[in-house]
């Protein structure tokens, strides 16, 4: 992936972050943080939303950042770092919120 693309996917996943944390959405089946664990209540939904979207305002500067300190950089090892950099944040992203569901929401 070149830094040019993560650059875009960054400042598409802050800007993303930034709608997630400061509207609220009702649950439905097409926009908003869908799993079993986060549509089982209002609650939950609210509070996965509004973690994802503090999240990926987060995993958007990082982005950005990496893109740009790679941008123009040709080596080897770009696409595969900024690939790593993408998988790893949206990975963490997912664990910690369906980890905090279960914490706080199961029964």
């Amino acid at each position: 992936m070149p830094s040019h693309a993560l650059i875009g996917i960054g400042i598409t996943i802050l800007f993303s972050g930034l709608i997630f944390s400061f509207i609220e959405i009702e649950i439905n089946k097409f926009i908003g943080y869908r799993t079993k664990r986060s549509m089982a209540s209002k609650e939950a939904w609210k509070y996965a939303n509004k973690t994802l979207g503090r999240l990926f305002v987060l995993n958007g500067t990082i982005y950005m950042f990496v893109g740009w300190a790679t941008l123009n950089r040709y080596f080897g090892l770009t696409y595969v770092l900024n690939l790593l950099v993408l998988a790893i944040g949206l990975g963490l992203s997912i664990y910690y919120i369906e980890h905090q569901l279960a914490k706080k929401f199961s029964k």
